[in-house]
């Protein structure tokens, strides 16, 4: 299974065979690269190939791990079938999935590619089934091409995904690849090997990018706390684990909490304010120093989405250096609440970024042209981007008004990003967190009504969602109670329990571009 650079299981490719064997002889006589001990770099993540069942002990221990370390990000892959979505839905699959993600993991869906091999049909198809069954984060590209020439297959695989609703992409080639791949997908898996990479290996695949673009999978090795923590200067996303033999991903680690443990503890030192919910233009407080997803999307001057914008970087202001580039709207990353930001993109065929939904925007001419927003991180938070045919800048504003929530009836400030003409379409964006303001993902959206109107607009999806609404409509949106949680309050209109069922519904009238944060306790 390993041998071919693949997560996948039980199955291996002859036609790679001596290649993949010297590639491999080669990494295991590598000299580990330990270096002077240092503190975990922060923003990196644990990735966990988990290829159990989801009733099997591994899937409530990780959640277990995350409620343990909440601030150390983790994403998760699944495979009911050792190959990907399968030909049914697997409800077990449903339930498991869905308790990841309200437990604020990252779910992956696994899809083999077959190093480009696969039709881009069948690809598709196997990402349609994982976004219709089990709607997950996003989608893992096992077998990722690890030479040059398949480029815009992986690009188009990228786009297709995220048009399908989900946000985040990973691929494994499981070893280095040439840069024209970087910045494609979310994520490239840069090693996958019995043994520990050495630094040198890590330090010059990822040379002038960010970590968060890369990751390796070390397997068959006791924990190394010390080479953990200073590896984590180049990737992004690990995962070490002392399994091994022909499937090294049908259980945890024995040490999985302390590998855990070691990139939360080694993580930049903060000082602890008092907890204050404070809804903000497209974002939501948090504490200092914890982990945030940054999202940055691109809409023209009706507020309709454009995708594939060219992000040429994002900046770390605080940390004094880049942390993304060279990426495409719509993006995701992590970033590091406190911390100021810069965020660019750039003009593209005759469409000028004039404005941005968040933060202090202005023109720059680097690039050939385009538009920079900067503001301090405060949580999760959404930065739209207008593009328009006119090269003319708007005028950008953020609002800070308090937002308070409780458990009854009561009325919350619109949180908007744009306010425009009544009758025009606007993004509405429906998310969910807990009273600690952390993501609680795929809770589900009862009904989205539009009350003008008398029409349900949407129901049956999970959160994170976004919908297109007619601003001046009034809406009234539903998210049901699932498990232990129960819906308190929402971040905008009038908010009140439902008494013949387990759900919260919010009615508001829509003023332009808008995110709605139910709170789950």
């Amino acid at each position: 299974m390993m041998n071919d650079d693949s997560l996948k299981t039980g199955r291996s490719k002859t036609k790679y065979a001596t290649t993949i064997a010297v590639a491999l002889l080669l990494m295991l006589v590598v000299s580990l690269q330990r270096g002077p001990a240092v503190a975990a770099s922060p923003g990196t993540g644990v990735v966990v190939p988990l290829y159990t069942y989801p009733t099997d002990g591994t899937w409530s221990t990780t959640i277990q791990v995350h409620n343990a370390y909440p601030n150390v990000p983790m994403i998760v892959i699944a495979d009911p079938t050792s190959s990907g979505a399968g030909t049914s839905i697997d409800q077990n699959y449903v339930t498991g999935i869905k308790n990841m993600q309200a437990a604020g993991i990252t779910v992956i869906g696994y899809v083999d590619t077959i190093y480009a091999g696969r039709s881009l049909s069948s690809v598709e198809n196997d990402a349609t089934n994982w976004w219709n069954w089990y709607h997950p984060n996003g989608i893992f590209f096992d077998e990722f091409a690890n030479f040059a020439g398949s480029e815009s297959y992986y690009s188009t695989l990228n786009s297709f995904v995220k048009s399908l609703g989900m946000t985040y992409t990973m691929g494994n080639p499981g070893t280095t690849v040439p840069s024209s791949y970087y910045g494609i997908l979310n994520s490239l898996m840069i090693y996958e090997s019995a043994g520990y990479p050495s630094l040198t290996t890590l330090s010059s695949a990822t040379s002038g990018s960010s970590k968060s673009g890369f990751g390796y999978i070390a397997y068959g090795v006791s924990l190394n706390t010390s080479f953990e923590t200073s590896s984590t200067q180049y990737a992004g996303w690990v995962y070490i684990t002392d399994a091994g033999g022909s499937n090294p991903y049908n259980t945890l680690p024995t040490y999985f909490s302390n590998e855990v443990a070691a990139l939360a503890t080694s993580s930049t030192t903060s000082t602890t304010s008092a907890s204050v919910i404070v809804t903000t233009a497209s974002s939501t407080t948090t504490t200092s120093g914890a982990t945030a997803l940054l999202s940055i999307g691109t809409v023209n001057t009706s507020n309709q989405p454009m995708s594939g914008f060219y992000i040429p970087s994002v900046v770390d202001n605080t940390l004094g250096r880049t942390i993304a580039s060279g990426l495409f709207t719509p993006q995701t990353v992590n970033g590091l609440v406190g911390h100021s930001y810069s965020v660019t993109v750039d003009d593209y065929g005759g469409n000028y970024v004039v404005g941005a939904s968040f933060g202090a925007f202005s023109i720059t001419t680097a690039n050939g042209g385009g538009g920079t927003a900067t503001f301090t991180l405060q949580g999760n938070t959404n930065v739209a981007f207008t593009l328009s045919t006119s090269s003319t800048s708007s005028t950008t504003t953020s609002s800070t008004t308090p937002t308070t929530k409780t458990a009854t009836t009561s009325t919350s400030t619109a949180t908007l990003t744009t306010t425009t003409a009544g009758g025009t379409k606007a993004a509405l964006s429906i998310s969910t967190a807990d009273t600690n303001n952390k993501p609680l993902n795929g809770f589900y959206v009862e009904s989205v009504v539009d009350k003008t109107t008398g029409k349900t607009v949407a129901t049956g999806l999970y959160s994170p969602q976004t919908l297109t609404a007619i601003v001046g409509h009034t809406y009234s949106v539903t998210i049901d109670d699932y498990g232990s949680f129960h819906v308190l309050s929402a971040s905008v209109g009038t908010f009140a329990r439902n008494s013949a069922g387990q759900s919260g519904t919010t009615t508001f009238t829509l003023q332009g571009n808008t995110n709605l944060s139910f709170t789950l306790g």
